[in-house]
């Protein structure tokens, strides 16, 4: 799963070319999918969809990534919506 939200990070990235992987970009998401990606101005991201990081009890509606994938655990979790949290 790391890997495809790499790839998402680094075509939505302003500074990267298309198609050039980052890997330096890891997160930790374990299970489901990412629906939407907004990317803030100073390279972290805003993520919805369904997912789950490790601790999570339930599925998670969205997340905030920092510019290295790494969760940003000080943004609030907005709860899993039937939506499938479209941005």
């Amino acid at each position: 799963m790391s890997t495809v939200a790499a790839l998402l990070a680094a075509t939505v990235a302003c500074c990267q070319h298309a198609f050039v992987l980052d890997t330096t970009f890891k997160t930790t998401i374990q299970s489901k999918y990412v629906n939407s990606i907004y990317s803030f101005p100073d390279g972290s991201l805003f993520i919805s969809g369904s997912m789950k990081f490790p601790g999570d009890l339930s599925f998670r509606g969205s997340a905030k990534l920092f510019q290295n994938g790494v969760q940003d655990v000080a943004f609030p979790a907005f709860p899993y919506s039937t939506g499938g949290g479209s941005i």
